[in-house]
């Protein structure tokens, strides 16, 4: 992505518009129908690195992530909820806007469903995650990819690691930890239990 100038990264004309876009700062903003205000993520987007974003939308509440992880979430206000689209055209936009995307999109995929927390870690993890994954060296200048920053401690490495594989148990039907919920801020992240939906369909590269 560029650095300092705001970028439209895709949008949805149905109606309302709902249009996910990169701030001048690098921060993924949510603006849709319904929203009081924006969805902000709580980290910068790394730069040279590919992300794995997803927006849910149930009848109350939108939710953002970035890599497996929930970064913001919203009430939607009375009288919107589930339904983006329904018999009507949507015109799907990838960039545009005031300023040229400098950013690549891959594989855009659509649900006829509100995805899960669980959902979500299955498709993250289905798209990145390796069995040979290793701890990163004694140096940490290469620590595992997650939602941290890519310049950190071990200690903070090592917690980036023990994230990845609890998102990897709980994609393979092994949940390790109890019903919860994961999020960035979380100092001890924890997932909720399995769900039986496999996130394997509607691909729309």
């Amino acid at each position: 992505s560029g650095v300092g100038v705001a970028q439209s990264l895709l949008s949805m004309q149905c109606g309302g518009q709902l249009a996910v876009s990169i701030t001048a700062s690098s921060i993924l903003s949510l603006a849709m129908p319904g929203l009081a205000a924006p969805l902000l993520s709580q980290r910068a987007l790394v730069t040279e690195a590919w992300e794995h974003v997803v927006v849910s939308v149930d009848s109350a509440w939108v939710h953002l992530y970035v890599n497996g992880t929930r970064e913001a979430k919203g009430r939607l206000l009375r009288g919107y909820g589930t339904t983006l689209c329904s018999a009507q055209t949507c015109t799907i936009t990838v960039g545009g806007g005031a300023h040229f995307l400098h950013a690549d999109v891959d594989e855009v995929s659509f649900y006829s469903k509100s995805l899960s927390q669980i959902q979500v870690a299955r498709h993250f993890i289905a798209t990145t995650y390796s069995s040979n994954f290793h701890r990163p060296h004694s140096s940490c200048t290469s620590p595992p990819q997650t939602h941290l920053n890519p310049t950190q401690s071990c200690a903070v490495a090592d917690e980036g690691q023990k994230r990845l594989d609890e998102l990897a148990d709980i994609a393979n039907g092994r949940p390790s930890v109890p019903t919860s919920e994961l999020d960035s801020r979380s100092s001890n992240p924890i997932m909720q239990g399995p769900d039986p939906w496999p996130v394997t369909s509607a691909m729309a590269g």
